[in-house]
């Protein structure tokens, strides 16, 4: 799944292998024709991430505390795209808002609570570090719960829907043809 998608960026959308960045908490990688190896970090979650409380929560800000750990230098970039691996999105680029510092995926799960959907979201690069201090701030809450009070605070804009090509499921079983 993972290779097949970012083949997608790679030959399909002309994306540059040097401009992808892959964070692999199953201790894996990928090819560096896909993505160089100074650009992944790879690390397995169970032996470096403490016990998880609230899954997968625990587990994605272990990862992303990873990024900010890393080798990476993300702050380069005028946007960094934060994308689950299951999804082919044509059109990602689109529509981006210079004037903010947070854009947030379209589609939520629930859109009358205090519910973002975390499977996409974008910030400036020299934003990056900043963000994610501020969800490990908001503990004891879903990722999806920190993102809507962040993007609140912010007044972070949406992404117009992006259609996914993909064919994967999310882990709760279901397909999302749009983010």
């Amino acid at each position: 799944m993972t290779e097949d998608v970012l083949r997608y960026y790679v030959d399909v959308l002309g994306v540059s292998p040097e401009d992808i960045h892959l964070v692999d908490s199953s201790n894996n990688g990928v090819r560096d024709d896909l993505v160089p190896l100074r650009n992944q970090v790879v690390f397995d979650q169970d032996k470096v991430c403490p016990p998880a409380q609230l899954v997968p929560t625990d587990h994605e800000m272990c990862s992303l505390r990873q990024v900010q750990k890393s080798h990476l230098q993300l702050d380069n970039y005028d946007w960094v795209f934060k994308i689950t691996g299951k999804y082919k999105l044509p059109h990602i680029h689109s529509n981006v808002p210079v004037q903010h510092t947070l854009a947030v995926q379209n589609w939520q799960d629930h859109p009358d609570s205090n519910w973002q959907n975390t499977e996409l979201f974008a910030t400036k690069g020299s934003n990056f570090n900043r963000l994610i201090d501020q969800l490990s701030s908001h503990s004891n809450k879903t990722m999806e719960m920190r993102m809507h009070a962040i993007a609140s605070e912010e007044s972070a804009c949406k992404l117009n829907p992006q259609r996914n090509l993909a064919p994967y499921k999310r882990r709760c079983g279901n397909h999302m043809e749009y983010l």
